[in-house]
Formats: structure tokens, C-alpha cells, sequence
């Protein structure tokens, strides 16, 4: 067995297809060939080749992918020069391969077949197809786009549906939705920056679009709720029953006085009647003044208990609907928190 260079012997002129680039590794003046005493010649010409590959993406990142590397000669047809190897026909799973993947791939299993083509003249090349059968690591896609985007939109929901303060506001909610939505807008860019580009939409791509329209018919939902809200507090007022005081009265009240006496008191029963005439009268307009100061005070008190009364029932009514309003919370709550669990749940684990 001897080494010899390279350039001083023939060499098939085997070329791959479908091959858009190639790179040498070692550079062909280095390159040795390998000469046995049998005449058998082992050349090795590493590279790295870059080949068309048709992909199906729609179910990107659990996909799986064949890829075919087509081998032949260039100028030598199938009299002159025969392609093969001794692994044909036969399907090299990944338990005993020798090659492995990147990052992204993984190798499932390599068939190796032989093809005889025809050309425009009727001249018969021999090719050999080696059918490569990948599988994407969607362990980046899950942890990088997924989880993200689940959480996102797990947490968008209970800020869209859960008051921040007894009043019943809602304006922070639709905040909050509004930056989420332009968050999920951010994740789908990464998307489409990651994916290659092709009218079918994958699955990934599906699943974040399917969030950001849940996301905003919550955010359409908060709205209607919001208007609602204002609707209510500002366009409807409660019923105010009458106050319980009786009306206030101008009127004083009468007293009448009368007294018996005999003939022969009479002189000095004159005496106290003049004095009683005299009390009659301070103590008539003592009660005239009073009667009109109790008056006033009743009618103090009564608008008094009507606006208390009236302050009680708008506090109720807006206790009552806001009762309402946070029973719609939970329930939308519920529900839109449900789609999302079961939306991931279906892109994630149903193939």
C-alpha cells in the first residue's frame, strides 16, 4: 500500500446534484489517495455541501424532514462508470450510524438507493440517492416561544379580568392588554425571523397568531365591559325612598285654660287672673318661637336624612353592580384562562 498525491491519478468526475455550495476542507494539492497492492484506490475528499432541501413546515417544531443528496457522474454514463455501495437498499437507523446532528436536527435513519436516470440522448447515468430522515429539537422553540408565550397570555388574562381597586376601574386592564399584544407582536417577529420562509404557516406560527386573537377579544371584552361600567355609574340613578321624619309644622300649639271660682273669691281671684292673663301671654309667645325654631329643625333635619338616604342608595346601587361586574370577571376569567390552557395544551402534545 503506498500514499500518492491526489493530482497524479484519475479521479471520478462524482459530482452531488442537487448541491448549491461546497466547501474543502483540505486543499487539493494536500490531498493524498491510497493505492493497493489489488489496485484498489480509497480517495477522501472532505467537505462541507450545502444541498436543496424541500421542506414541510406545517408542523414546525415537531416536524420531521427527508432530505435527499443525489450522487453521479458528470460526464461518465452508466457503461463507463458505475455508482454504488455497499449499503444499498438497506435503512441505517440511528443506532448504528456513524454521523450525527446539529443543534437543531437530529438524524433518524439514512436509506441508500440506486437510480438509473435517462437523459435528453438516451444515455443511462447511474445515481445513488441517500435519503437522510431528520427531526427537529423543538426543545429551543418550546422553552424560547412557547412557554413565553403561554405565560404571557396566562398573566394577561387575570390582569384583564381582575379589578384593581374597589371602584371598578378598568382602564389599567386594557393597558395591560394593549402591552401584551404588542409583546406577542415581538414573539411572532422571532418567529417568522426563525422560520424559513414558505405560504404554509407552521404550527408555531398558528399558535402565537391563535393567542394574539384571544388576547384580543379580551381586550375587546374589557372594553365593552369598561363602557358599561361608565354606562351604568354615570347614565343610571337609584331609586330614593322618602324620608321617615313626619313634615315639619308652622303651627303652635293651643292650650285652653279655664278655672272655676266662687262669688266670694272673686276680688282676689281677679288679682291672679290678671297675673295668669299676663303669664297666658309671655308663655303663648315663648311657644309661638319655639314651634318656629322645632320647625326649621325638622326641616334641617329632613333634607339631613334625604341626602343620607340618597348617598345609602347610590352606594348600594354601586355595590350591586359592582357585585355584578366582578361575577363577569370571574366568569370571562374562567373561560378565556380555560381556552388558553387547552390551546397549548392541543399544539403542544396532539400531533
Amino acid at each position: 500500500m503506498i500514499m500518492v498525491p491526489e493530482t497524479l491519478v484519475w479521479r471520478p468526475d462524482t459530482i452531488i446534484y442537487n448541491c448549491i455550495s461546497q466547501k474543502e476542507v483540505i486543499d487539493e494539492q494536500q490531498r493524498l489517495v491510497q493505492i493497493k497492492s489489488n489496485g484498489m484506490v480509497t480517495l477522501s475528499n472532505p467537505s462541507v455541501y450545502t444541498t436543496r432541501c424541500k421542506l414541510n413546515i406545517a408542523r414546525m417544531p415537531f416536524d420531521d424532514q427527508r432530505c435527499t443528496v443525489n450522487i453521479s457522474s458528470w460526464a461518465y454514463d452508466f457503461d463507463e462508470m458505475n455508482i454504488t455501495t455497499d449499503n444499498v437498499g438497506s435503512g441505517m437507523t440511528n443506532d448504528n450510524l456513524d454521523f450525527k446532528g446539529n443543534s437543531e436536527w437530529d438524524i433518524k435513519a439514512i436509506e441508500v438507493v440506486t437510480k438509473d436516470v435517462e437523459d435528453v440522448e438516451r444515455k443511462i447515468y447511474a445515481e445513488l440517492h441517500y435519503i437522510v430522515e431528520l427531526r427537529r429539537r423543538p426543545t429551543y422553540y418550546v422553552f424560547v416561544l412557547y412557554v413565553p408565550t403561554f405565560i404571557v397570555t396566562l398573566l394577561s388574562f387575570t390582569g384583564l379580568f381582575t379589578p384593581f381597586n374597589n371602584e371598578g376601574e378598568r382602564v389599567d386592564s386594557v393597558t395591560l392588554g394593549l402591552t401584551t399584544l404588542l409583546s406577542l407582536a415581538v414573539m411572532l417577529t422571532i418567529v417568522g425571523d426563525d422560520m424559513p420562509k414558505s405560504t404554509n404557516l407552521p404550527q408555531l406560527g398558528i399558535y402565537v397568531l391563535a393567542e394574539i386573537l384571544l388576547v384580543s377579544i379580551g381586550v375587546l371584552v374589557t372594553i365593552v365591559l369598561l363602557l358599561f361600567h361608565q354606562r351604568i355609574f354615570t347614565r343610571f340613578h337609584p331609586r330614593v325612598p322618602e324620608p321617615i321624619l313626619p313634615p315639619p309644622s308652622a303651627s303652635p300649639p293651643s292650650y285652653y285654660h279655664s278655672s272655676p271660682y266662687s262669688s266670694k273669691h272673686r276680688h282676689r281671684h281677679r288679682s291672679r287672673r290678671s297675673r295668669s292673663r299676663r303669664l297666658s301671654h309671655y308663655t303663648s309667645s315663648t311657644l309661638t318661637q319655639y314651634s318656629s325654631v322645632s320647625s326649621q329643625l325638622l326641616a334641617t333635619l329632613h333634607d339631613v336624612l334625604a341626602h343620607l338616604q340618597t348617598m345609602v342608595a347610590k352606594e348600594m346601587f354601586r355595590l350591586k353592580w359592582v357585585k355584578i361586574f366582578d361575577i363577569i370577571d370571574l366568569v370571562c376569567l374562567v373561560i378565556f384562562q380555560c381556552i388558553n390552557f387547552i390551546l397549548t395544551f392541543c399544539f403542544l402534545f396532539i400531533r
